[in-house]
């Protein structure tokens, strides 16, 4: 009610569908195929195993539990994460877990990697990609006039980073998320330098190294044990993300609402991007 004036469901429910309809329907599509594959492959899940995926979300947000439920409270706001939708979510990673745990191991790369990650050193850069060697000439060649790499990267560059003048996250040596070609010429940087035209799938990369901070030398017998429970955990997640997306494709349900049919349509192709 507003102004004594009924707004009805009936009102809302178009733009509710429009505005999350695709999404929910996702959700609601994997619950049913995972209740179904876990059954099939004589996977209960319970309260404990759904209680261990609520605090494993803490411990990754702050080791501190007070800041920890803060930030969870900040993400469950922003992400529209309800009662329902959170106790949902919980089910559904612990279903996945399961089935991934099924199927991923770890190597003595993933080891190395996962100490890597969370011991070794981290580099700070500015990124430009393009998509020919040609571009990737011209974008240098600016540089070396003496234009700013910010500006370059925001004229020139495809990559997301484009926006934040080629600003880019740290990146540790061996962080899997980065091709091995850019890990490998910008860790062959000087503070400062840039590089020559990188080759990567799709065209070509161009680093600036702006920082580094060295990492903390802890002795990687000592926290070995560490690093193998967090390479675990990464490989779950890779497992979990493909099990979920292997599910959704297979999905092929019936859609009669034209509001929802339009979100279903949009949360497929935003799958695919």
């Amino acid at each position: 009610m507003w102004n004594s004036e009924a707004i009805s469901f009936a009102q809302m429910r178009p733009r509710l569908l429009e505005a999350a309809g695709g999404s929910i329907l996702d959700e609601l599509l994997l619950e049913r195929a995972l209740v179904r594959t876990l059954g099939l492959e004589s996977i209960v899940i319970d309260e404990a195993a759904i209680a261990a995926e609520e605090a494993a979300a803490l411990g990754a947000l702050s080791k501190d539990r007070a800041r920890a439920e803060q930030l969870l409270e900040r993400l469950r706001s922003s992400q529209g994460l309800g009662t329902t939708r959170w106790h949902a979510l919980l089910t559904r990673n612990a279903g996945l877990r399961a089935l991934a745990r099924k199927s991923s191991s770890i190597s003595e790369e993933n080891v190395r990697q996962a100490y890597d990650a969370r011991h070794g050193p981290r580099r700070s850069a500015r990124l430009i990609v393009v998509a020919d060697l040609a571009q990737a000439q011209q974008a240098r060649a600016q540089l070396d006039a003496g234009t700013p790499f910010g500006e370059v990267a925001a004229r020139f560059s495809t990559d997301a980073s484009a926006s934040r003048g080629g600003l880019i996250a740290p990146m540790c040596k061996l962080d899997p998320s980065y091709p091995l070609a850019i890990r490998e010429a910008l860790f062959g940087l000087a503070k400062g330098d840039r590089s020559e035209p990188v080759l990567i799938d799709g065209g070509y990369a161009i680093l600036e190294l702006r920082d580094e901070t060295p990492g903390d030398g802890a002795d990687p017998a000592a926290v070995r044990a560490e690093c193998e429970t967090a390479a675990q955990l990464a490989q779950e997640r890779v497992e979990m993300d493909r099990i979920a997306r292997h599910l959704l494709g297979e999905a092929r349900p019936t859609v009669f609402d034209s509001n929802l049919e339009e979100a279903w349509r949009r949360q497929i192709e935003s799958r695919r991007e």
